[in-house]
Formats: C-alpha cells, sequence, structure tokens
C-alpha cells in the first residue's frame, strides 16, 4: 500500500488542531539540501517518505519553550525533527560502541 506522506501530515495536523487549536504544533519543514546533507553525513539513505516527511514538517515545535517538553502526538511519542533523529542516531552509536556483543548486529 503506498500512501501519501503529504495527505497523512495534513491529516495529523487537523486532527491535532482541532484537538489541542492553542499548540503550534509542528515545526516548519527542512529544505531537500539539509536533509540530503545529513545521509551524507551518516552515510545512510532515508527512505522516500521520511525524507517526504522532512520536508513537510521537521518534528514537533516545543510548546514548552522553557524545557522544550513536546506534545507527543502518538501516545505521548514526539515526532522527531532532523536534530532529534541525529542525536538518537549518536545514541544508539555509542550503546553499539559500549558494547561489543551488538558489533556485529546489523540494525536499521
Amino acid at each position: 500500500m503506498v500512501c501519501d506522506i503529504g495527505e497523512l501530515v495534513d491529516s495529523i495536523k487537523s486532527i491535532i488542531n482541532k484537538k489541542f487549536p492553542s499548540f503550534d504544533t509542528f515545526q516548519d519543514g527542512l529544505p531537500h539540501s539539509e536533509i540530503r546533507k545529513f545521509e551524507s553525513e551518516y552515510q545512510i539513505k532515508l527512505p522516500d517518505e521520511v525524507v517526504s516527511y522532512l520536508q513537510l514538517v521537521n518534528g514537533e515545535t516545543p510548546y514548552d519553550k522553557e524545557n522544550l517538553f513536546q506534545l507527543g502526538v502518538f501516545l505521548g511519542l514526539e515526532m522527531l525533527s532532523l536534530d532529534e533523529i541525529k542525536r538518537e542516531m549518536n545514541v544508539w552509536k555509542e550503546v553499539v560502541r559500549d558494547n561489543p556483543d551488538f558489533a556485529d548486529d546489523k540494525y536499521e
């Protein structure tokens, strides 16, 4: 099943705006060049759907600016920005580096 990421993002935005009208929930999307730079830096190819998502919205906007607290639109889980994806990838690189048992495993 092929889905249109733009339609999905619009649907999510619509639902969130109805339920939480006072929150500006999403950050503006990223230019394609910034996404490609990330792919080059991490030597990965993101799925087309992820690229489309990041071009439309770059994660959630913190609604508690002081503590950077997100709404978490999916059962409390936030939609990640590219910076948050980088942070998560770096954490997991450290986990793999610090745990030799993981070295031979392939994670995507």
